[in-house]
């Protein structure tokens, strides 16, 4: 999963793409964090009462399409479909890039480093930051946007409803409302602009006998040379050229079409199977039919 900032920069490009303004920002940059709230929730237990992590590899690996289908008819407030349109972006970005992920941290690539598919993302971030703005990092807030209580309700609410329909699990109300909290505290403690929190990081790794687990989502991090710009996708053998770059653009210009299709979704020019057919229906961690 490309990292937060990634995930909401591309987002934002892909908006403008379409020339859709979300009437909700923040939740629509919320849902492009994805399912990415889940794996955190209650991050400190090691077992916690709902287990929202696994429903987050379910949802990554099962129904891709059917949960944004299901996200997009249920969505009946701003907020919500603002969230819900967020929510493909990130289905967009994941599918297209975990390929390329796959690559690189294999035996012999790039990142063949233990925890490399994170330490990746981080160092991803962290260039894409300093492209846009020259320096510093992203805050905890413009990785994980704050919703206003009414919406954060509308969009637990609607992710509740969903989760029900298509994976057939009763996730309580708070839990959901929490894991949003427990992203935003998660995106704090992930930025360390002098290494001190690195230093944090390695003592909890060690005290979980989780090598690097941590230390790996931690920001600043820096690209490692000879990231390729020819690649072989690991699951279908089908040859690309163009690297990481190459793929942002097309997560922008095929999420900006996707946009369009909610919008005229949502305005009733458009009928649920169309829309489905151009949602597709991809694996967040292959790109393949799920």
């Amino acid at each position: 999963m490309p990292d937060a900032y990634t995930h909401l920069r591309t987002a934002r490009h892909a908006a403008a793409l379409a020339g859709i303004e979300p009437p909700v920002l923040p939740a629509f940059l919320a849902g492009a964090n994805g399912p990415d709230p889940l794996f955190v929730y209650r991050f400190w237990d090691p077992h916690p009462a709902v287990d929202l992590p696994a429903l987050g590899q379910r949802m990554h690996r099962e129904k891709a399409g059917a949960f944004l289908a299901a996200l997009s008819r249920l969505a009946q407030t701003p907020a919500q479909r603002s969230y819900a349109a967020g929510f493909v972006m990130h289905n967009t970005l994941d599918s297209l890039a975990h390929p390329y992920v796959a690559l690189i941290t294999q035996k012999g690539g790039v990142y063949d480093i233990p925890q490399g598919h994170s330490y990746f993302e981080s160092a991803l971030d962290t260039a894409l930051w300093r492209l846009d703005f020259g320096h510093g990092l992203p805050s905890s807030r413009q990785s994980a946007p704050v919703l206003s209580g009414p919406d954060l309700a509308q969009v637990a609410s609607l992710l509740q409803n969903a989760i029900a329909e298509v994976y057939g699990e009763q996730i309580p109300f708070l839990a959901l409302l929490d894991c949003f909290s427990h992203f935003s505290l998660a995106r704090w403690f992930f930025r360390s602009p002098l290494g001190g929190k690195k230093l944090i990081a390695h003592a909890i790794d060690l005290a979980l006998h989780r090598k690097r687990f941590s230390h790996s989502h931690m920001l600043p991090g820096r690209l490692r040379r000879g990231l390729p710009e020819e690649w072989t996708d690991p699951y279908t053998g089908r040859l690309h050229q163009g690297g990481i770059r190459r793929i942002l653009a097309q997560a922008e210009q095929t999420g900006a079409d996707r946009l369009q299709a909610l919008h005229r979704y949502w305005s009733g020019e458009l009928g649920p199977d169309a829309l489905s057919g151009a949602l597709g229906n991809a694996s967040y961690d292959t790109g393949l039919p799920c």
